[in-house]
């Protein structure tokens, strides 16, 4: 019997794919509400040869924060986040908080009022030559990244980075990040601007590849 080939694979796991979102967001501090944490998961459920389904089996996990614009404090609000958001505010906003009209495509700068920024991806090892993080991520900002201007990542191969992100796990490369419609804005941050239809034609690509769509 011969193996099923990775496109095989991709749609036997795209049928049995279930995505589960997670939001925290602290009401307290008038500082977290302007940021709010989302996890979303994805886990592979297969039909025994009897019909019932069988437990679940993690697939992949992202993490991402939606950040508003707009706040007094905005550099120190993201600074004190974490690294990757110090990066991307260095990357996408000038001191008073603003988008860096000079470094990002003006024309794509619509109807926003926040940014969406993917801080860590995790595949299980199982499934990590199939690309199911990429689905992944473009299902996650299609899914949150309603009011963002942008979705931003930080990317790890690229010379001057600091060592530090090599301890990062979202270790995807800039080419990983470019099939998925990001381009880039430094040496270290790509975007994908949500006003174009760009994320919607590479999403629609997946979901033809994953089996997804008839």
């Amino acid at each position: 019997m011969t193996s099923p080939t990775p496109a095989q694979r991709q749609r036997d796991l795209g049928q049995a794919l279930d995505i589960t979102a997670h939001h925290h967001r602290s009401l307290a501090d008038p500082w977290d509400r302007e940021v709010q944490e989302w996890s979303v998961t994805a886990v592979a459920v297969h039909l025994d040869s009897i019909g019932e389904e069988t437990p679940p089996q993690p697939v992949c996990r992202l993490e991402l924060v939606k950040v508003s614009l707009g706040h007094p404090d905005q550099a120190e609000l993201m600074d004190a986040h974490s690294q990757q958001l110090d990066w991307v505010r260095d990357a996408l906003l000038d001191d008073d908080g603003e988008l860096r009209e000079d470094r990002l495509n003006v024309d794509a700068l619509i109807g926003g009022t926040a940014i969406l920024v993917v801080t860590n991806v995790e595949v299980e090892p199982a499934y990590s030559s199939l690309d199911v993080d990429q689905l992944l991520i473009l299902e996650a900002i299609s899914l949150l990244g309603a009011g963002c201007y942008l979705a931003a990542a930080v990317t790890i191969d690229t010379p001057g980075l600091p060592q530090s992100v090599e301890s990062l796990d979202n270790s995807r490369t800039r080419r990983s990040w470019r099939q998925m419609g990001f381009e880039p804005v430094t040496d270290h941050v790509m975007v994908i601007y949500l006003a174009m239809t760009t994320l919607e034609e590479h999403l629609h690509r997946l979901r033809t590849d994953w089996g997804l769509l008839s």
